[in-house]
Protein backbone atom coordinates (compact mmCIF):
# COMPACT_ATOMS: atom_id res chain seq x y z
CA UNK A 1 0.00 0.00 0.00
CA UNK A 2 1.32 3.24 -0.51
CA UNK A 3 0.52 5.97 1.90
CA UNK A 4 -1.75 8.75 0.70
CA UNK A 5 -2.83 12.33 1.15
CA UNK A 6 -5.42 14.66 -0.32
CA UNK A 7 -6.02 18.04 -0.12
CA UNK A 8 -9.81 17.22 0.44
CA UNK A 9 -8.81 16.24 4.43
CA UNK A 10 -6.96 19.09 5.45
CA UNK A 11 -8.67 22.45 3.56
CA UNK A 12 -11.91 21.90 5.38
CA UNK A 13 -10.89 21.97 8.62
CA UNK A 14 -8.40 24.80 8.21
CA UNK A 15 -11.22 26.56 6.69
CA UNK A 16 -13.50 25.45 9.92
CA UNK A 17 -10.30 26.21 12.66
CA UNK A 18 -10.02 29.44 11.10
CA UNK A 19 -13.57 30.59 11.12
CA UNK A 20 -14.34 29.81 14.42
CA UNK A 21 -11.14 31.16 15.77
CA UNK A 22 -12.24 34.31 13.67
CA UNK A 23 -8.01 34.52 12.76
CA UNK A 24 -7.23 37.70 10.98
CA UNK A 25 -4.89 35.44 8.73
CA UNK A 26 -3.83 32.02 8.38
CA UNK A 27 -0.01 31.72 9.65
CA UNK A 28 2.25 28.92 8.72
CA UNK A 29 1.72 27.44 12.20
CA UNK A 30 -1.75 27.03 11.68
CA UNK A 31 -0.83 24.85 7.77
CA UNK A 32 1.77 22.99 10.11
CA UNK A 33 -0.84 22.46 12.91
CA UNK A 34 -3.26 21.01 10.08
CA UNK A 35 -0.58 18.74 8.62
CA UNK A 36 0.41 17.59 12.14
CA UNK A 37 -3.42 16.82 13.06
CA UNK A 38 -3.08 14.38 9.93
CA UNK A 39 0.04 12.80 10.20
CA UNK A 40 -1.77 11.64 14.01
CA UNK A 41 -4.40 10.16 12.14
CA UNK A 42 -2.59 7.73 10.74
CA UNK A 43 -1.75 4.15 11.80
CA UNK A 44 1.58 3.56 12.37
CA UNK A 45 1.70 0.16 13.63
CA UNK A 46 0.22 -0.97 9.56
CA UNK A 47 3.56 0.13 7.17
CA UNK A 48 2.82 2.04 4.01
CA UNK A 49 -1.11 2.30 5.25
CA UNK A 50 -2.92 4.74 3.43
CA UNK A 51 -3.80 8.35 5.22
CA UNK A 52 -7.28 8.92 3.58
CA UNK A 53 -9.77 7.98 5.73
CA UNK A 54 -12.76 6.24 4.73
CA UNK A 55 -16.22 8.15 3.88
CA UNK A 56 -17.45 7.67 7.51
CA UNK A 57 -14.56 9.45 9.24
CA UNK A 58 -14.30 12.61 6.92
CA UNK A 59 -16.17 14.34 9.13
CA UNK A 60 -14.14 13.65 12.43
CA UNK A 61 -11.09 14.35 9.76
CA UNK A 62 -12.09 18.22 9.45
CA UNK A 63 -12.91 18.47 13.12
CA UNK A 64 -9.56 17.44 14.49
CA UNK A 65 -7.93 19.70 11.84
CA UNK A 66 -9.91 22.26 12.73
CA UNK A 67 -9.64 22.18 16.22
CA UNK A 68 -6.11 21.86 16.11
CA UNK A 69 -5.90 25.01 13.86
CA UNK A 70 -8.41 27.03 16.03
CA UNK A 71 -5.76 26.28 18.87
CA UNK A 72 -2.76 27.46 16.90
CA UNK A 73 -4.50 30.53 16.04
CA UNK A 74 -4.63 31.24 19.70
CA UNK A 75 -1.44 30.19 20.16
CA UNK A 76 -0.22 32.52 17.47
CA UNK A 77 -2.29 35.42 18.88
CA UNK A 78 -4.26 36.37 15.66
CA UNK A 79 -7.41 34.80 17.31
CA UNK A 80 -10.40 37.04 17.86
CA UNK A 81 -12.15 34.52 19.67
CA UNK A 82 -11.59 33.26 23.01
CA UNK A 83 -12.58 29.46 22.87
CA UNK A 84 -12.67 28.12 26.58
CA UNK A 85 -13.84 24.80 24.76
CA UNK A 86 -12.04 24.66 21.08
CA UNK A 87 -13.77 21.18 20.46
CA UNK A 88 -17.24 21.78 21.58
CA UNK A 89 -16.97 25.32 19.62
CA UNK A 90 -16.08 23.12 16.33
CA UNK A 91 -18.91 20.84 17.02
CA UNK A 92 -21.34 24.11 17.36
CA UNK A 93 -20.04 25.10 14.03
CA UNK A 94 -20.24 22.34 11.85
CA UNK A 95 -23.19 21.33 9.56
CA UNK A 96 -25.39 18.56 10.52
CA UNK A 97 -27.97 17.60 8.28
CA UNK A 98 -31.28 16.99 9.61
CA UNK A 99 -34.23 15.63 7.31
CA UNK A 100 -37.55 15.71 8.10
CA UNK A 101 -39.35 12.99 8.01
CA UNK A 102 -41.42 11.83 5.22
CA UNK A 103 -44.66 10.99 5.39
CA UNK A 104 -46.14 8.95 2.50
CA UNK A 105 -49.61 8.72 2.39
Amino acid sequence: MIGQANNALVYPGIGLGTIVSRARAVTDGMLLAAADAIAGLVDVHQPGAGLLPEVPNLRATSATVAVAVAQQAAHDGIAQAELADPIQAVQDAMWHAAYPTLEVF
